[in-house]
């Protein structure tokens, strides 16, 4: 028996701001599958290098 699972978008895509932000750099997924946390360590904001999850 085979078993197919496809991805599927929810909400709005996750994009950072700049191409130096290194988003996707750690990626959390919660055990249910139904929510990521994506890191954007470099990603400015209003101060410099400030980070965002």
């Amino acid at each position: 028996m085979t078993s197919k699972m496809a991805w599927s978008d929810r909400g709005q895509d996750i994009a950072s701001e700049s191409s130096g932000d290194l988003i996707g750099r750690s990626i959390s997924l919660s055990g249910d599958g139904n929510t990521a946390d994506v890191s954007i360590p470099y990603n400015s904001g209003d101060k410099f290098d400030a980070g965002h999850t």
